[in-house]
């Protein structure tokens, strides 16, 4: 957490959506969970080649931590959405 929104994110993973920081990695990681890309990814069960592309976009070289970070964001988001 290093931010504003990601504070917010924290507190309420559906309210976290509504703002992101363009120096974030943590607003970055929330963006793409929330994305089509990751979505599709996801339901495939495999990283697409759009989604691995956004991912080494962003995060370069630390593409495959940043993923781990994705896939934690969409779980707390997911749950969050199951319990309200």
């Amino acid at each position: 957490m290093s931010c504003r929104p990601c504070a917010d994110a924290e507190a309420n993973p559906l309210t976290g959506s509504i703002g992101f920081e363009d120096k974030c990695d943590g607003c970055a990681a929330r963006s793409l969970a929330h994305s089509p890309l990751y979505f599709v990814a996801a339901r495939s069960g495999a990283l697409t080649p759009a989604y691995r592309d956004a991912l080494q976009s962003r995060f370069g070289r630390a593409w495959k931590s940043a993923h781990e970070q994705v896939k934690a964001w969409a779980q707390r988001i997911d749950h969050a959405r199951r319990k309200s």
